[in-house]
């Protein structure tokens, strides 16, 4: 189960700095250009915020890797995770005319289920 967990925490992890790379760096992109019009003059400080959020929540999931005595704040890692995707589901729904709800939604599943995975089935 451990095994299992890592793997969902790296996969996690891979996503969500590439998301904030993209969120940061990419605002030309015609996607970023139409979410960036239907939310407004807020967009930008959105996005550069929703980056820094990718960024802390995807280094955080792997730190314990690095640093074990760190690993018992990885559900709390998780947990935080998870609100940041339902912040983006969120925001997402709002700024998009068909946004990818399903891609989110997977990886809401994965987290809560690392949350508990690092809760109760193997903790760090």
């Amino acid at each position: 189960m451990n095994t299992a967990l890592w793997i969902i925490q790296g996969i996690l992890a891979v996503k969500m700095i590439a998301a904030a790379g993209s969120h940061a760096f990419q605002h030309d992109l015609e996607t970023m250009q139409t979410a960036i019009k239907s939310v407004g003059p807020a967009a930008r400080p959105m996005l550069y915020l929703s980056a820094v959020l990718a960024l802390l929540s995807g280094t955080a999931l792997v730190v314990p890797a690095l640093i074990p005595s760190w690993g018992m704040y990885l559900p709390y890692a998780a947990v935080f995770l998870g609100l940041v995707l339902i912040l983006s589901l969120v925001i997402h729904l709002i700024a998009r005319e068909q946004p990818k709800v399903f891609v989110t939604l997977i990886l809401l599943a994965l987290t809560a289920f690392l949350a508990y995975g690092r809760w109760t089935l193997a903790p760090l």
